[in-house]
């Protein structure tokens, strides 16, 4: 049996802290005990906190074993706080001889049913009896109503009056609640509450009325929302915990509590203790004030009802006779002010002199929060003539001055002066238009006009300009403005418009913009258009008038500027000539200047040429040793349009669309206008000889040369240009052979994965860039693979001078450059145009670390996070960076197989486990398969396998040579051998392996447009079977956050290029953390 004192519990618990908590779990009633056995050595408990936990308590000899299913019971040595109060509830049972009624017999239960879930029964038994007798009692008789009583009392503190609430309840005597917290908590759990000993509130018995139930329920969102106003500094929280009978009315509670309490059974005490019926307005209490002579001359204002009122700041109200006043802030700040100055008086005393402010700007205000009379004697007295606002303006040399001054009738009064007003009748009261004087003096405080004591004045020629454009109108609507003529001829009488003519020149195709505006000279024009690109704000012609050049026309020029990326330097004259590749950026401009521009033949042509690339109808060649598809047809008539017209594009379309036919197409329609040159090639390594394969394949009458091999041989071929239609080479020989290059000029420059010069810093791409070349094109499946300064390193080499400098290029919207970039990016998808292709179907599969993986790969983790939470708090990640990618390169390299890295590792790899098991059913179903991994380490692990299982296999990585991977190509989609590993980075461009129907990921690449080209080597034209695409990623690791990460990545660019491109940024911090599992705290 148990047998516990509480020193005993507080002793073992061994943690002062941990007993008091449950101490405390165990006074608020939050333990259940569930279950205890007959022979009193093992009990269970239910202990309520957020959620329910079961403790289970075991007494073995005279030592407690105990065991709860908390998140914090492992992290305390002994026992945690609902152990400790399932104790103290068994020790108060035994202790009161109440422990037997929880005895359980082992007999007496099924084994099936636990004794928790028969305490669960028991309970529903019982809460469905409850239910059944209320509904008797309901059914039998009604519930009484009872009345509830609400006393709302004021209460001064430190700097402000604060109010509060006590409530009586009861159905015919009322009785004050003494903890208000605790009744509004019972009565919406429908408990009973009891009040004295002839009296209990109970739900089952009675009932509230709709008005109180409304404010019972506003009451408890107060009481809800305790902790955070018990943790406010402000003043209303004072006296709160030490007064449970009245609760304290937050300030933004009080506007919708004080409305139902007006239609209840409230009272409200003032500082007295007199208790008055509560009403509450909307309107301001009837304030009266009335002016009239106080002795020979002076005057007084007397004031009625201000010594009764409150002003209540914190609420926003009004206080008088038992009504709360809902007042606008104004008029609240205004009585508040008026009882400061007038704490007990109830009048104010005038001199004559006073008597004009008194009139002009007291009594108007007061009207708005009462009543104001004016003795007939005082009456008679006052003169509200209309107010003129008259400003005089004039310009000496280049000063410009303005002279403002009041007009009432005879009377004329300069505001900015002492001695004002003039002409003034001592025995006139005057009663000035003070609102719309300060509303013209606010205006002319926003002017640039200085005030030196004696006038205002402007002497900056910005500043003229500012006040004649910006704020001579807004006076304008307020004032009668006098100008001087020398000032109206600074404002220009003509509204000059420039009008503009675009055209491409016939003969140079160069972009022509032709400026004029009428009355002004060509030379002024074209210093017009280096102020606009300079942003200047007007301009100054020789009359001294200005042109204002924030007119919409203007503006408009200065987008287009913006747009073209042009400079001061570049304005010449009143015209400008650009690259014919900008007439496109002019179009928007074009068709929002309808009236004031002049569209050229020419450019309407280029224009409507590049939306519709047929209407040139350039014929595919019949040399061409094959049939184009309509899709193809449109790309090759894209090109061939894009060269007409002397521009570069990129042919993005989808993996495996024909992008190298249709560019073969493209160069031997230009072969007999080439003059002589050559079309230069440059691709990946591995892929030269493919060029050279397909140029055979489809246009053998090219002659074609392949600048590759040792030294001598591309010197040769570089020499014997003459003799080539087309000479393929390669990005990195492209770099070292560029002397070779220097004095040769090609037709056409075509760059195949031109994603090889997305960073335009690298030394290949400057090398390319500097190719001479008429015509330039650019082929890529993934032109933005990661951010789109890659796009724009394309088009500096493709087309120069399109898009801005960098920095510039940066701070253009993605919507922009999609609109720049749209008629020289073709791209199109295969599930759009090729109807025909079988389906592809995607699967993950997940596999788990075997023993040996997972104490390696835990035991790495561990270390690389210990790293990247350092480098993070330390702010030192940049310079940590590649220290920690190569953290994550070797937790990956163990998730595919730790034998990747680790010399003489012996254990097994999960993953490689279920490849193999893959690889043999899917031979066994007939199955050819691609197997694509990142680590070439990899995939010599698995040929290791695949050799000691007796399977044949190609094998491809960076090393292999470009003529045997065209071999090994052919060899597999003829049908030799049904097995390819292949390195991701080096087949997973350029190849055609359609004779694949499996494709195997053995492992993710950061960039999913990296694993899209692999996919791609079988998944395009000319395959006929279904595609399986199956990923292998290990569970519960890195490749988990990885595959993540990829699909966050996948933002489509279709606000740049079309559907099917992605964007991934290099690993930020933020995923660095993710994918290391590391908290932000």
């Amino acid at each position: 049996m148990f047998d516990l004192t509480i020193q005993d519990i507080r002793k073992e618990c061994n943690n002062i802290r941990v007993f008091q908590r449950g101490e405390q779990y165990w006074e608020n009633g939050n333990v259940s005990l569930v279950s205890i056995t007959e022979d009193g050595r093992n009990a269970e408990a239910i202990v309520t906190g957020n959620v329910d936990y079961g403790v289970k308590v075991e007494l073995i000899g005279n030592r407690i074993s105990a065991d709860c299913n908390c998140p914090a019971y492992n992290s305390y040595p002994s026992w945690c706080k609902h152990i400790t109060a399932a104790l103290l509830e068994i020790h108060e049972l035994t202790t009161y001889g109440e422990i037997d009624k929880y005895f359980i017999r082992s007999e007496g239960i099924s084994p099936a049913i636990s004794a928790y879930e028969k305490r669960k029964t028991d309970d529903v038994i019982r809460l469905f009896k409850k239910f059944h007798i209320q509904t008797q009692y309901r059914e039998g008789k009604g519930k009484e109503p009872v009345r509830v009583e609400y006393i709302l009392k004021m209460i001064p503190s430190i700097d402000q009056t604060m109010m509060g609430l006590e409530v009586k309840v009861g159905p015919k005597r009322t009785y004050v609640v003494k903890n208000i917290k605790q009744f509004l908590l019972n009565v919406v759990n429908e408990r009973i509450h009891p009040f004295t000993k002839t009296f209990t509130y109970d739900p089952n018995l009675h009932t509230f009325s709709d008005v109180d139930q409304e404010i019972i329920e506003q009451l408890l969102q107060i009481v809800e929302n305790q902790t955070f106003y018990k943790h406010s500094p402000n003043t209303y929280m004072m006296s709160y915990e030490d007064n449970n009978r009245m609760m304290m009315i937050p300030p933004f509670a009080a506007k919708s509590l004080f409305s139902k309490l007006h239609n209840s059974d409230a009272v409200i005490e003032n500082f007295d203790g007199e208790l008055k019926t509560f009403k509450w307005e909307k309107n301001a209490p009837n304030f009266q004030f009335r002016v009239e002579k106080d002795g020979e001359k002076g005057f007084q204002l007397r004031v009625d009802a201000l010594g009764d009122t409150e002003v209540i700041e914190a609420y926003g109200y009004i206080y008088q006779n038992g009504v709360l006043y809902d007042v606008p802030t104004m008029q609240l700040e205004m009585v508040k002010e008026m009882k400061d100055v007038l704490p007990s008086e109830d009048r104010l005393h005038i001199t004559a002199d006073q008597m004009e402010g008194m009139v002009s700007n007291v009594l108007p205000a007061l009207k708005k929060i009462g009543d104001v009379q004016i003795s007939e004697h005082v009456s008679e007295k006052i003169q509200a003539p209309p107010l003129e606002v008259k400003i005089e303006i004039d310009l000496e040399g280049e000063r410009l001055t303005a002279k403002p001054y009041f007009q009432y009738g005879e009377v004329k009064i300069h505001p900015l002066l002492e001695n004002s007003p003039d002409n003034m009748n001592k025995h006139v009261i005057l009663m000035r238009d003070v609102e719309k004087e300060n509303k013209v003096l606010s205006i002319l405080e926003e002017t640039p006009f200085r005030w030196n004591g004696h006038e205002l004045f402007i002497q900056n020629e910005e500043d003229v300009y500012e006040f004649l454009f910006d704020s001579l109108p807004q006076l304008q609507g307020v004032a009668e403005l006098y100008l001087t003529s020398s000032v109206q001829n600074l404002l220009s009488v003509q509204n000059y418009v420039p009008e503009t003519k675009i055209d491409v020149h016939s003969s140079s195709r160069l972009l022509e913009i032709n400026f004029s505006m009428n009355g002004i000279s060509n030379e002024d024009v074209a210093t017009i258009l280096k102020s606009v690109v300079e942003k200047k704000k007007y301009f100054r012609l020789e009359n001294g008038s200005f042109v204002s050049l924030e007119q919409d026309e203007f503006q408009s020029i200065s987008h287009l500027f913006e747009d073209l990326n042009l400079k001061k330097s570049d304005i010449r004259g009143d015209s400008l000539e650009l690259p014919a590749m900008h007439a496109l950026q002019v179009e928007d401009f074009a068709s929002q200047h309808r009236q004031s521009l002049k569209v050229g033949k020419n450019l309407r042509q280029l224009l409507d040429d590049m939306k519709h690339p047929d209407n040139l109808d350039f014929d595919v060649p019949n040399t061409l040793n094959g049939s184009l598809r309509d899709y193809q047809k449109w790309g090759f008539q894209w090109l061939k349009t894009l060269a007409h017209y002397h521009f570069g594009g990129i042919l993005a379309d989808d993996m495996g669309l024909g992008k190298t036919i249709q560019s073969i197409s493209y160069i031997l329609s230009e072969q007999k206008n080439s003059e002589g040159k050559a079309a230069l090639i440059v691709a990946p390594a591995s892929l030269v000889y493919n060029w050279r394969n397909e140029c055979r394949k489809f246009a053998p009458s090219l002659s074609v040369g392949i600048a590759a091999g040792d030294k001598t041989e591309r010197n040769k071929i570089m020499e014997q240009l003459d003799q080539y239609d087309v000479v393929v080479t390669s990005y990195p020989l492209i770099r070292r052979d560029l002397e070779l290059y220097e004095n040769k000029h090609f037709h056409t420059l075509i760059l195949d994965e031109a994603q090889a010069i997305k960073n335009e810093q690298t030394q290949t791409a400057q090398a390319v860039k500097s190719i001479k070349a008429t015509r330039r094109f650019a082929l890529s499946g993934t032109p933005i693979e990661n951010t789109l300064d890659e796009l724009w390193s394309i088009f500096q080499t493709i087309m120069p001078g399109f898009f801005p400098g960098k920095q510039a290029f940066r701070k253009l919207s993605q919507e922009r450059i999609a609109k720049m970039v749209r008629p020289f990016i073709l791209r199109r998808m295969k599930k759009d145009v090729l109807k025909e292709l079988p389906e592809k179907i995607e699967t993950v599969q997940v596999s788990e670390l075997s023993t040996d993986q997972k104490a390696l790969y835990l035991g790495y983790l561990e270390q690389i996070q210990s790293e990247a939470k350092e480098a993070i708090n330390s702010g030192d990640m940049q310079r940590n960076r590649m220290k920690i990618l190569a953290g994550l390169t070797r937790l990956r390299q163990l998730c595919c197989h730790p034998g990747t890295f680790i010399d003489n590792y012996e254990g097994s790899s999960g993953k490689l486990e279920q490849l193999l098991e893959i690889i043999a059913e899917g031979q066994a179903s007939g199955r050819r398969i691609l197997v694509f991994s990142q680590f070439t380490s990899m995939l010599r692990i698995i040929r290791t396998e695949l050799e000691k299982s007796e399977r044949s296999y190609f094998y491809l990585d960076g090393s292999t040579p470009g003529q045997e991977r065209v071999e090994m190509t052919e060899q597999f989609n003829n049908g030799e051998k049904d097995i390819f590993l292949v390195s991701l980075k080096a087949g997973g461009t350029g190849l055609n392996l359609t004779g694949a129907d499996t494709v195997i990921l053995y492992d993710l690449w950061w960039n999913p447009a990296v694993d899209s080209q692999a996919i791609d080597r079988a998944y395009r034209i000319g395959q006929k079977n279904v595609v399986q695409v199956i990923r292998l990623i290990t569970q519960g690791t890195i490749e988990e956050k990885i595959y993540e990460l990829q699909q966050k990545k996948r933002e489509l660019i279709e606000k740049v290029i079309q559907p099917g491109e992605t964007m991934l940024s290099s690993l930020s911090e933020e995923e660095i953390r993710e994918l290391l599992s590391l908290s932000t705290t």
